[in-house]
């Protein structure tokens, strides 16, 4: 999708439940924004990645 100097767009992605049996994924959405101008790409945005606790230090 595009909008003035503005592009998004949005992907699907299949990621490993770290609370969970290995091999299990959950789907999660993720988002890229990019701004171009004259024809170069000038920003860029995206979402960040929160991981999980580490066991002991306030994981499970």
């Amino acid at each position: 999708m595009a909008e003035c100097d503005i592009v998004f767009a949005l992907r699907k992605a299949n990621v490993q439940d770290p609370t969970a049996a290995p091999g299990t994924f959950y789907e999660q959405f993720r988002f890229d924004a990019f701004r171009i101008r004259n024809g170069k790409l000038v920003e860029h945005w995206d979402m960040g990645q929160i991981n999980p606790p580490a066991p002991g230090r306030g994981g499970q």
